[in-house]
């Protein structure tokens, strides 16, 4: 495997995704532990099937990685329509220009370097390619400031994530540029406004994010998997 970063287009790049993600969540986070594979040292589900996968690859080996659930692939089920509740924002935009940010994880030795602006340039690179206009995720307490930082915003009470534990629900609005220059957020290094001129859903999804409703998680009939529910903040 060559060094760099990229969306996965092989086997071999992917199995290094689901391993580094083992190490992160599994032995050291103790998230997802009924996911990992104890025996491939692997963490991966069926989502992954059907994800996108970026990864940095160094020295034969992945040292950070994330994975983009695109509305254009059909992956979104009704178990991550009520877990992001994407039928609050589906009458705003179209399904096709959504796509969700998970798993998201860096190996130790890069924590604090530009590793984590570099998945996101690249995450940045699939979502103007696929003219997206929404981005949404779960983040960590401890991480909030890093994203808002990069212009994304809270729109909703913190969750007991399935798995994972307390994590707060934050968007970014792609087209909303003015927002990441005025915050001087490192995004908007990546890209000027015109690279955004397909956005024509931003006024509709600030004005809905500015005012959200605070909706109560509840899982979804037929739906095998734990969905997150709210906690106090």
């Amino acid at each position: 495997m060559d060094n760099g970063i990229r969306v996965a287009t092989s086997a071999e790049e992917c199995r290094a995704a689901f391993r580094l993600r083992y190490r992160c969540y599994v032995l050291m986070m103790r998230c997802f532990v009924e996911h990992g594979n104890a025996v491939s040292q692997e963490l991966q589900d069926d989502y992954d099937r059907m994800a996108r996968i970026v990864v940095a690859i160094e020295q034969q080996q992945a040292i950070g990685t994330l994975r983009l659930l695109w509305g254009g692939d059909g992956v979104f089920d009704e178990h991550l329509r009520v877990l992001y509740r994407l039928n609050r924002f589906v009458p705003h935009v179209p399904i096709t220009r959504v796509c969700v940010v998970e798993r998201l994880v860096v190996d130790g030795r890069y924590r604090g370097s530009q590793l984590l602006l570099r998945l996101f340039k690249k995450t940045l690179a699939f979502v103007l390619a696929h003219e997206i206009e929404l981005l949404l995720m779960h983040v960590a307490p401890a991480q909030l400031k890093t994203y808002r930082r990069l212009g994304c915003v809270v729109i909703g009470r913190p969750l007991q994530y399935p798995g994972m534990g307390r994590v707060i629900p934050m968007a970014l609005i792609v087209g909303d540029y003015r927002h990441r220059q005025r915050i001087a957020s490192p995004l908007a290094l990546l890209a000027d406004a015109e690279a955004f001129g397909y956005c024509q859903h931003t006024q509709r999804l600030q004005a809905l994010l500015q005012s959200p409703r605070q909706l109560r998680y509840r899982s979804p009939r037929h739906c095998s998997m734990p969905v997150a529910v709210e906690v106090s903040a």
